[in-house]
């Protein structure tokens, strides 16, 4: 059996039984289970148990209809502080059911709750030893996948129509700033429109310019500067030896053909310029010991 609330009496001469501030059991209850679910959060952050989205959820939505602070009493600058806190809020709800969706978040922090920090300190082959072998196989599949990823990115259409778009708009602000090269530079209206156009999405760019099919692998392709020559780069192929080298006139050729054919070249040069220098010695000593004059010199009497 409960007793029920001591009345209130501040008079000189109180009642019996009653208090000067009595204590109302209902909201007693509801500020003790308030600390004690408070003291359960804390607890079970510190054993690394993050709240689900869904109470996220809810307490970002308490804290969006509950303001802290009575808002008719509050100048116009102090009204627009607590929306923009309201935008805040909203926005990390958001956040947290698109970017968390799958509360990565909260497993990431339960299945590291066990680290042990003091061993990322030591030599790893002291506590785990790596085959060398196995440690360059794991380095140039790594490579490879860097190398595919890189090459992806470059022949995906939205990344190819924002680097042109940069282009474009670079020399629309040098063309601005330089008078007398204006004509030449500016890109012409359709080229700026152009600009304000967004990329088709989910496409790759391939060999010949030609969009890539679903179900193949997009190959990088770009014009060596100064020349006519094509090069083509799958992304499964070795970097330079792996290439196809298409020339001005049509021959193709492997990416380490081509570079043996450059060396042998620079190798022609080089024998060919030392060959001019052995000339030009010989000659030169020749002059000088014989006392070689021209013909159109005069001799001195």
């Amino acid at each position: 059996m409960s007793l029920s609330n001591a009345p209130k009496d501040i008079s000189e001469h109180p009642k019996q039984g009653s208090v000067i501030d009595p204590v109302d059991k209902t909201k007693l209850e509801q500020d003790v289970g308030r600390k004690l679910k408070l003291y359960g959060v804390i607890n079970a952050f510190k054993q690394s148990r993050m709240p689900s989205n869904e109470q996220i959820d809810s307490t970002l939505k308490y804290v969006l209809q509950h303001s802290p602070v009575p808002e008719n009493e509050l100048s116009s600058e102090g009204k627009k502080l607590i929306q923009d806190s309201r935008d805040i809020i909203e926005t990390m709800r958001l956040i947290v059911k698109e970017k968390n969706r799958d509360e990565l978040f909260q497993n990431f922090v339960w299945h590291t709750r066990d680290t042990d920090f003091d061993q990322a300190k030591k030599d790893p082959n002291d506590i785990i030893p790596v085959d060398k072998a196995k440690a360059k196989s794991d380095g140039e599949q790594a490579v490879q996948h860097l190398r595919a990823l890189f090459s992806l990115i470059l022949t995906n259409a939205e990344v190819r129509k924002l680097l042109s778009d940069f282009s474009v708009i670079g020399r629309d602000l040098l063309a601005r700033g330089a008078e007398k090269a204006a004509e030449a530079a500016r890109p012409d209206q359709e080229r700026l429109r152009q600009v304000d156009e967004s990329a088709p999405k989910d496409q790759f760019v391939t060999e010949g310019g030609r969009t890539a099919g679903p179900n193949e692998t997009p190959v990088l392709e770009a014009q060596i500067p100064g020349t006519g020559h094509t090069i083509r780069q799958h992304p499964r192929d070795d970097l330079g030896t792996g290439a196809t080298v298409v020339t001005d006139d049509g021959r193709t050729m492997s990416g380490s053909q081509a570079m043996g054919e450059a060396q042998s070249k620079a190798n022609d040069l080089a024998d060919r310029a030392q060959t001019e220098a052995q000339h030009q010695k010989r000659d030169v000593e020749t002059t000088v010991n014989g006392d070689f004059v021209p013909e159109d010199r005069e001799t001195l009497k």
